[in-house]
């Protein structure tokens, strides 16, 4: 069943739905996270870090024995908090918008080269 109507749609790229364990660096702080969705422009991640719309983070995918799978760059664009008393129970979710992915990410997605011009791939975008 269609949920959203087409017209009403603003997202640029198809989300895949992956679980894949991530680290967000946000400033000087290193938060676990695990990425819920993905496209070629973006990421869901949940996550306890609480970073302000617009901050700037990189983005550490894990391998499944733990080690790097790529590193994405780009900044908070939306996040979900959860109430403090229900911080034990839940963690809340962050959406991402990429200004860089490398090549295996986007391969990974389905995408070999995103529609936006603001990601970049192959170059750092900062």
């Amino acid at each position: 069943m269609e949920w959203i109507d087409s017209d009403m749609e603003r997202r640029g790229e198809e989300r895949i739905r992956r679980r894949i364990d991530c680290l967000l660096f946000v400033g000087d702080e290193v938060h676990a996270g695990s990425v819920l969705e993905m496209s070629a422009r973006g990421l869901l991640v949940r996550s306890d870090a609480t970073p302000p719309c617009g901050a700037k983070a990189r983005i550490r995918l894990l391998d499944a024995n733990g080690g790097t799978f790529a590193e994405l760059e780009g900044s908070v664009a939306h996040k979900r908090e959860v109430p403090h008393r229900l911080a034990d129970l839940a963690s809340g979710t962050l959406g991402l918008t990429l200004s860089y992915a490398p090549e295996a990410y986007l391969d990974l997605c389905g995408h070999p080269r995103p529609q936006s011009p603001d990601v970049l791939v192959g170059a750092r975008g900062f």
